[in-house]
Formats: structure tokens, sequence, C-alpha cells
């Protein structure tokens, strides 16, 4: 697995330190998540505090573009309810299968924390950074 790429970068920074700081926290705990798999540890508790910080996260996000006006702010917010209905039924499925391939897991970490923060947030930095 590729955890380097979890690594924060400053280039990843939106300039909103409150969000900076909360998408440091995901990369660091989805760096964790990929360590405890690839060591054939129990991850379920891990994936409920990941959970949890998303949703923390994603509402502390939807709040600023709405307050900020952001055009996109209905489109982020379904991103936000799909990633959070991912996060949740891998949570399901490690309960199931507590030997859950490392592919499933790093597909999350991957496909959700890394694209979502370095995929979609940007659209909506450039939009706030505009603004300030």
């Amino acid at each position: 697995m590729d955890v380097p790429s979890l690594q924060w970068r400053s280039s990843y920074e939106s300039g909103h330190a409150a969000i900076d700081g909360q998408h440091r926290h995901l990369f660091a705990l989805g760096r964790k998540l990929v360590d405890e798999v690839a060591a054939n540890r129990p991850v379920g508790a891990l994936v409920e505090v990941l959970s949890r910080n998303l949703v923390a996260h994603f509402e502390a996000e939807e709040r600023l573009l709405a307050e900020a006006g952001f055009p996109g702010t209905v489109e982020h917010a379904r991103e936000h309810a799909r990633i959070v209905r991912d996060v949740r039924q891998l949570g399901a499925r490690m309960a199931e299968n507590p030997t859950l391939s490392s592919d499933a897991v790093e597909k999350l970490v991957f496909g959700v924390i890394a694209a979502h923060v370095l995929g979609s947030d940007p659209m909506f930095f450039h939009y706030l950074r505009a603004r300030a």
C-alpha cells in the first residue's frame, strides 16, 4: 500500500486553519487504519472513530460553505453523505468479517479521504480565498 501518499503536505492547505487541522487529522486516521490492517490488527473501533471524525468535519465544512455562499454547497454535501455511507458500510462489513481484505480498506482510505480532500475540496478553497 502506498501509505506515504497520505502524508500531509502544505500544498493541500485550504487557508482555513480549522478545516486544515481537520484534514490533517483525517489523513493521520487514514494512515493509522492502513497500518493497522496491514498488521492484521482489529480495526472496527478505528473505523468508528474515523466515521465520527468525518461526520464532524463534514458538518463544519458544510456550515462554512453555506455561510460563504459557495454555489456548490448542496452537491458537496451530497458527496459527504456518500462518503459517510461508504465508511459506515465498511464498518459493517468489518464487523461481519474482521479479516476483510486490505484492498477494501485501501479503497476507502485513498478513494475517500485523499481523493475528496485533494480532488473535490480544492474547488471551494479557491472560492473562499477569493472571498477573503
